[in-house]
């Protein structure tokens, strides 16, 4: 099972454990003298660092690549690298159009024989373009994947680093159509996991 399914099932299970809590509060709060539920904080709790209190915090996918600078960089190139396979496209079909062009206007002139060996060239020459073309998507897909699977792997390592320093039991990723669907914007943790993934990358561009 990789990370990806391990976060869904773990967002599957807080929610379930945020409804209970919820649940267990507005049964209480049908009792004259009770108090609302106190409202999951972030802070770690003094003492014996128990709290009956869920500590959780979420991240806006969306607005945490914005902000990472490394992920920035990288899509960058790789659109710099789309655009230029797009240009050596169109230039190789300018080409293949411009000998079929030739052919029309030449296929008068020519025989049975030289015709039906010109049209085969030219079919030749168009698998060729069309296996091109795949080759070069398939590239670009591949590189994206193994591109956001290295920014994953550093996005867990900050996570580690920040769960630890804000005293969270539990981080969500916010993603739109995903599990989680609101939250209270005091849990919003974007702005700390982008500042400590830019940290990150300029500490391992000093001890470069």
């Amino acid at each position: 099972m990789n990370k990806q399914s391990i976060i869904n099932i773990v967002f599957g299970l807080g929610i379930a454990l945020v409804l209970i809590l919820q649940l267990t509060g507005s049964s209480s709060s049908t009792q004259p003298e009770s108090k609302p539920a106190e409202k999951p904080k972030k802070e770690k709790a003094e003492g014996d660092g128990t709290s009956s209190a869920l500590r959780v915090g979420y991240i806006r996918t969306d607005s945490l690549l914005t902000k990472y600078e490394r992920h920035k960089e990288l899509q960058q190139k790789l659109e710099v690298k789309v655009k230029s396979l797009e240009r050596e496209w169109e230039r190789k079909m300018g080409v293949f159009q411009e000998n079929l062009k030739v052919l029309e206007e030449e296929a008068a002139n020519m025989n049975q024989q030289q015709l039906q060996m010109a049209q085969q060239e030219l079919e030749m020459k168009q698998q060729e373009l069309m296996a091109y073309r795949e080759r070069k998507t398939q590239e670009v897909v591949r590189e994206e994947q193994e591109l956001n699977a290295s920014l994953f792997e550093e996005v867990y390592d900050a996570i580690d680093v920040i769960k630890e320093k804000l005293g969270l039991d539990m981080i969500f990723m916010w993603d739109i159509g995903g599990s989680l669907v609101w939250a209270d914007e005091s849990f919003d943790i974007t702005n700390e996991m982008a500042e400590e993934l830019n940290r990150m990358v300029k500490k391992e561009q000093a001890n470069k």
